[in-house]
């Protein structure tokens, strides 16, 4: 499955950041973030991983640390931790 949460301005309900990426088999895997306003992109992780946390998934594939996903505890794994996860 696809998946994307769009972040909105409240005033005028123009898109201004999210992400997308896909879900299978409980593994998520975020493909892209956007942003047009400040911070838009963050505000939509933090939705996102609280929906996920409701649903039980513990683990999310960014396939690379970038400073944004770093401060929300992305870190490099081993390959063999990865497979196994």
């Amino acid at each position: 499955k696809a998946f994307s949460v769009e972040v909105t301005e409240t005033t005028t309900g123009r898109i201004v950041g999210g992400l997308f990426g896909t879900l299978l088999h409980g593994r998520v895997s975020a493909e892209s973030m956007f942003h047009l306003e400040s911070n838009a992109s963050k505000v939509g992780l933090v939705y996102f991983f609280g929906q996920l946390k409701t649903q039980g998934v513990k683990f999310v594939d960014t396939q690379m640390v970038t400073p944004v996903t770093g401060m929300f505890g992305a870190r490099e794994i081993s390959n063999e931790e990865f497979l196994s996860l």
